[in-house]
């Protein structure tokens, strides 16, 4: 079976072989002009999140299983400048996401200063937030 390679000619045009392609770390480095160590970890990182997608779909039917239900609206996302922003739609709404963040059963119990934390302190003072956006 032949094996394509897509290269990059030296005035920038992309060939892409009509074979099925199949390439080599390095060769996936050198087209890139990486080292193939890093393609390596974003390799390992494709299949470790795989892994773990199948891990959190388990759960969820686990939960789902036993009446429970999912919610997957985090609350704050990345806009496209990759500046994270909240998905509330009102005040009141925003409160509640920090209170929930903060773990205060209602938004009287913030403090003002959590009160006016923009999305990306939130991101910064809770552990682990950064992983879910």
């Amino acid at each position: 079976m032949d094996r394509g390679i897509i290269t990059i000619s030296e005035t920038g045009v992309v060939i892409m072989p009509t074979a099925p392609i199949w390439m080599t770390q390095f060769e996936i480095a050198d087209l890139f002009g990486m080292f193939s160590c890093d393609v390596r970890k974003a390799i390992h990182t494709i299949y470790k999140n795989k892994e773990l997608n199948k891990v959190i779909s388990t759960v969820i039917d686990m939960a789902e299983a036993n009446g429970d239900s999912i919610i997957n609206n985090f609350g704050i996302i990345l806009d496209q400048n990759d500046n994270y922003m909240y998905i509330a739609e009102s005040n009141t709404q925003r409160l509640r996401f920090i209170a929930d963040v903060y773990g205060q059963a209602t938004i009287d119990k913030l403090t003002e200063e959590q009160k006016s934390q923009t999305a990306q302190e939130i991101i910064d003072v809770a552990p682990g937030l950064d992983e879910l956006t």
